[in-house]
């Protein structure tokens, strides 16, 4: 028994001295990454260029680490002591490592205010990755766009992942989007097209509502009103009971784009999917339309008005 408690014993010191030589061996090479990010100051792009590769060889040989790599890489992305580039590569690594036990470090660098914005950022991109349920990443970037103030970086890579996964905070991306402008340039219209994009992606029952609110916002044969009805197209394809209330607002949309095919041909897709068999004296009328290529859409929306628009708008 003496024996059997001595091997116990002498099992547990081993383990104890193998992690801390892991943990010994991580936190030297952080430092190795350290001293190369100290070491840029005053460098070309080049030389930069050249040390940045370094730093990511060792990035990966931590990673590699999985587990282990995670509690000394959060902390010194979280530690405002240490140079915000080390920060931002750390943040960076701790992607690399692909285990949900990054997730909880990713989410407190994302909702944290007084972080650096590039540091929420890259936690927002590498959140939007991270292998946990699709339902726990959009409840967390959702939560971190309904805060107020978010910095530019944070704020466009937040828009940037929930336009792919939606967002059912419906009243704060409409507010969003009309505060991007009616007529928005540069990058705020890149902004207010991620925001209309994440309304198309969203379940919410009041989405379709907020598009079309959106919709008569936009300039008629705007590219904006194109980006609203390419989303309104998304919402009609989940087939939710809200977005078929919308039929007379489809025709009101024929009308008001009719001089603008782009437009019209994406209004009487939509028209075709709201109203099914509704749909076919308007898509009649269209038969007429000057332009040739509206004139071409109108006929084949016709022909599935008694198909799969129907069976769409059912």
């Amino acid at each position: 028994m003496k024996n059997l408690k001595t091997g116990v014993v002498c099992f547990l010191v081993f383990i104890s001295l193998t992690l801390k030589a892991k943990a010994d061996s991580i936190q030297s090479q952080i430092d190795e990454i350290n001293r190369l990010v100290l070491k840029e100051k005053g460098q070309n792009s080049f030389k930069i260029e050249e040390l940045d590769k370094k730093i990511e060889k060792l990035g990966v040989r931590i990673a590699r680490q999985k587990v282990e790599a995670i509690k000394p890489l959060g902390k010194i992305a979280q530690d405002s002591h240490w140079p915000l580039k080390t920060r931002v590569f750390c943040v960076n690594f701790l992607g690399l490592i692909h285990d949900p036990g990054v997730f909880p470090i990713l989410s407190k660098i994302l909702l944290d205010p007084v972080m650096p914005d590039v540091l929420r950022s890259e936690a927002a991109s590498l959140i939007a990755q991270s292998p946990v349920s699709k339902g726990a990443i959009r409840q967390l970037l959702c939560k971190n766009f309904s805060q107020k103030n978010l910095p530019e970086l944070t704020l466009g890579q937040t828009l940037f992942e929930i336009a792919r996964i939606g967002c059912p905070q419906t009243d704060l991306l409409l507010k969003q989007a009309e505060a991007f402008g009616d007529h928005p340039s540069g990058k705020n219209r890149v902004l207010a097209i991620l925001t209309v994009q994440a309304l198309g992606e969203s379940f919410s029952l009041k989405a379709p509502a907020a598009l079309w609110r959106l919709f008569v916002f936009y300039s008629p044969g705007s590219s904006m009103r194109k980006e609203v009805l390419k989303a309104l197209l998304k919402q009609s394809q989940r087939k939710l009971p809200r977005a078929f209330a919308f039929f007379s607002q489809a025709q009101g949309a024929v009308s008001s784009e009719s001089r603008f095919p782009e437009n019209e041909i994406l209004a009487l897709n939509l028209l075709c999917r709201l109203g099914g068999k509704k749909a076919a004296s308007d898509l009649q009328r269209e038969l007429k339309n000057p332009n040739s290529t509206v004139r071409a859409a109108a006929g084949k929306f016709l022909a599935k008005a008694q198909g799969s628009c129907a069976d769409a708008a059912r």
